[in-house]
């Protein structure tokens, strides 16, 4: 229902903002500190992966977002942007 929509919203946002927040947890935790030789890259991680899912969230609420994830993550040049960046994180952590 439409007066849902902006409920689903919001709690979308909030549980992308707890993502983020237990990514920064585990990159300062001592488990991080040793499976990666530069933990500190993990913390690129967090608002990365919170602008990635705001963004999943306002296309799917805007009604811009394909009926397939897969296809609109493999096809939405900003999304893939974050991601790439995010990959690059990622393997800057190694």
């Amino acid at each position: 229902r439409p007066r849902d929509l902006r409920w689903m919203r919001l709690l979308g946002l909030a549980c992308a903002g707890v993502a983020a927040v237990l990514i920064a947890i585990y990159a300062s935790s001592l488990i991080g500190e040793r499976n990666y030789r530069s933990p500190s890259w993990l913390y690129a991680l967090a608002p990365l992966v919170f602008a990635w899912l705001a963004r999943v969230w306002q296309r799917a609420s805007d009604g811009s977002m394909h009926d397939d994830p897969v296809v609109d993550a493999a096809t939405d040049p900003a999304g893939l942007a974050i991601v790439a960046a995010g990959l690059g994180a990622f393997v800057a952590a190694l």
